[in-house]
């Protein structure tokens, strides 16, 4: 009919006067003869673009193709292929024979020139919109019935099939109906489409950016038919997507963007330990893989100390059932969280059999999930292992250290319970040669001496004191542990106290207040510091070793005790104040008693210093919520129960302390 209309040979409600050819090439609004509103471009635009939609009908019926891969593609691009050409004709057509103004009055002009009579229209409207609804009701009730059958949406389950129930289906179909119906309750399409372009366009959007991240990363799952595709042209799409839905309404399109944020979250939360194929796993790998490459041929020895940050494994210990105890290791290694380093956690499990045994394999597949529980609990984020062995311990923990992580990626900071085991035989023996191998693997290591008292996520430390005893500098990671437990919202109303030891009767415990207190300011470490003295003992002997103070001509600062770090002053007498209220506080200890030199004389020196520093600490510490200090040193020449005893007597009465030895790569800049 349009086309005789064009050729003067059939006018059908139409007239002479209603033929202009060319009358719609420049735009020209005016208001709406109904509404009285003046349409836009954008508008029109959001009119129109659901008419164009589908294109999706295959994919959302693709469980009842018989060849979805073939059919699929072929099927959606001849869809475009034709729609295109056919909608480009039909707007050509009309556009260039009937006038502007009969095109503006004239709702149904297709069917005013309609061959040979106009009802062929309106019976092909009413079987067009009858076919459109049936194929909208059986693609979105497939789909909806898919979402449901995921089980991800809980207010979603009550559509989910059982078995072979027909019920549920049905129920979908309703669903359906009703969403679809009710907006239409506002009596005008121009103010629903709108709000349907930008979901419609929201949903390309993600499909052309889902391609392009599994375009550009070549996942191996993500293999196209269509042999000239590629990942720019999944890009273009997404890109022209979103700049269309900004174009047509951008206060419309960022509600859409919101509410979508919204559904994606909620998604993510419900589908949490769940696989569901989310390409973000896999660009998450792909990122990751490259940093990995990039880092080839590094180690953690090659992170600049502004760099450093704590790369902890946690050794949980087993009972005989192969459940986790001592688990204030597991809440205090999730409390190290601010450090932004990894966790990894891996628990020892004798067996005589190992792996060989599918009850040993069993029970590893037990306590592994127990210890996902746990570091759950805490809200701790990192990798846990079980290992089963038949040998000893300190092998299996070596092993671990050794075969943790990746490159760069692998611990620098190993943490174990304190032992409640006897003091001679061969557990004492293999518990001190376990850390013997930790420093020879130049792993910082770190003992936590506690019980199941010590806070975790839900007990919040209201008015607690973290205490540092610091005698050897060992790099800062006395220093840095306390800093980085701080920031942690358990511990973030916690005060700390450093309390700087000096060893030497010829250290200046003025200067050394002095400079503590400024190097703490230029680190940006909020702490009180006071000032102990253990110059009548041998602490520094047994905290560090000698040897090692120089290294290649340089003087190594690790194995230097605070006051020889910071001391600015030493003098070849004993150092005696000049009495001041007003200066520094410093505890005099027995050095001032008499008979302390018969003292020493009668008891091992060893035992008499870790008896003047637990008294020491009992005085100033007895209170605190956490103690941490230097780990003793472990001496090749002397037997395990020399270290087991000399911790037990210096750490007795306290309740949480720490035990810490640094590399001396964990060095606390004062610079960012």
């Amino acid at each position: 009919g349009a086309l005789l209309f064009m050729g003067d040979d059939f006018y059908g409600q139409l007239s002479y006067q209603d033929r202009v050819f060319m009358d719609n090439v420049w735009p020209s609004y005016s208001p709406d003869p109904v509404t009285g509103l003046t349409p836009t471009f954008s508008g029109l635009l959001a009119l129109f673009y659901p008419s164009v939609t589908g294109i999706l009908a295959g994919c959302n019926r693709s469980a009842v193709l018989k060849d979805p891969a073939t059919a699929i593609p072929e099927g959606t691009i001849g869809a475009i292929g034709f729609t295109t050409a056919l909608y480009l004709f039909v707007v050509w057509l009309f556009g260039s024979t009937i006038a502007n103004a009969t095109l503006k009055r004239n709702k149904l002009v297709v069917a005013s020139v309609a061959f040979p009579s106009e009802q062929m229209i309106k019976i092909g409207i009413i079987m067009s919109c009858i076919g459109a609804g049936m194929q909208c009701i059986a693609g979105a009730t497939q789909l909806l019935y898919a979402i449901a059958a995921d089980n991800h949406i809980p207010f979603l389950r009550f559509l989910k099939p059982i078995g072979s129930n027909k019920i549920s289906f049905s129920r979908t179909v309703w669903t359906t109906w009703a969403i679809a119906s009710l907006p239409t309750l506002a009596g005008n399409l121009d103010h629903i489409t709108p709000i349907t372009t930008m979901f419609y366009l929201l949903m390309y959007s993600g499909i052309n950016l889902s391609c392009f991240f599994l375009g550009i990363i070549k996942a191996p799952g993500f293999r196209p038919t269509f042999k000239y595709y590629h990942w720019f042209g999944s890009l273009c799409g997404f890109l022209w997507c979103i700049a269309l839905a900004l174009f047509i309404n951008w206060f419309t399109a960022t509600i859409a963007v919101g509410l979508f944020i919204i559904l994606y979250l909620y998604n993510k939360k419900q589908l949490a330990g769940q696989d569901w194929g989310d390409v973000g796993n896999a660009l998450r790998y792909t990122v990751v893989m490259q940093l990995l490459r990039a880092l080839t041929g590094t180690t953690t020895e090659d992170f600049h100390a502004k760099n450093w940050r704590p790369q902890l494994l946690t050794v949980v210990d087993l009972n005989k059932t192969g459940s986790p105890i001592n688990l204030h290791v597991v809440s205090f290694a999730a409390q190290l969280n601010k450090g932004r380093g990894m966790n990894m956690v891996v628990s020892i499990l004798p067996s005589k059999e190992s792996f060989g045994s599918y009850e040993t394999a069993c029970k590893v597949n037990e306590s592994r999930r127990s210890l996902q529980r746990h570091m759950k609990k805490n809200r701790m984020d990192g990798f846990e292992e079980v290992f089963a062995t038949s040998g000893n311990k300190s092998e299996a923990i070596w092993s671990a250290v050794i075969h943790s992580g990746l490159g760069p990626l692998s611990p620098n900071m190993v943490m174990l319970s304190w032992p409640h085991i006897s003091h001679q035989g061969e557990e004492a023996d293999d518990y001190v040669n376990t850390l013997k191998g930790l420093m020879n693997m130049k792993k910082a290591i770190v003992l936590f001496k506690g019980d199941d008292r010590y806070p975790h996520d839900r007990n919040i430390i209201n008015s607690g004191i973290i205490d540092i005893w610091w005698v050897v500098h060992d790099g800062g990671l006395l220093l840095l542990l306390p800093y980085l437990l701080s920031r942690n919202h358990i511990w973030r109303a916690a005060k700390l106290r450093v309390f700087a030891v000096t060893t030497s009767s010829t250290e200046n415990p003025d200067r050394l207040y002095e400079a503590v207190t400024d190097h703490l300011r230029k680190a940006r470490i909020i702490a009180s510091v006071t000032v102990v003295d253990l110059s009548h003992t041998r602490i520094s002997k047994d905290m560090r070793e000698v040897d090692c103070l120089r290294s290649a001509g340089e003087i190594n600062t690790q194995h230097m005790t605070v006051g020889e770090v910071f001391s600015d002053q030493v003098y070849e007498i004993p150092y005696v104040p000049m009495g001041s209220d007003n200066g520094p506080e410093v505890f005099q200890t027995l050095s001032n008693n008499e008979g302390i030199s018969d003292e020493f004389k009668e008891k091992n020196e060893r035992e008499a210093t870790a008896m003047e520093m637990n008294r020491i600490m009992l005085e100033q510490s007895r209170v605190a919520s956490l103690v941490l200090t230097n780990m003793p040193l472990i001496r090749p020449d002397q037997p395990a129960s020399y270290f087991l005893n000399y911790v037990e007597v210096m750490c007795g009465g306290l309740g949480n302390i720490i035990l810490v030895r640094g590399t001396g790569a964990e060095v606390i800049t004062t610079y960012a």
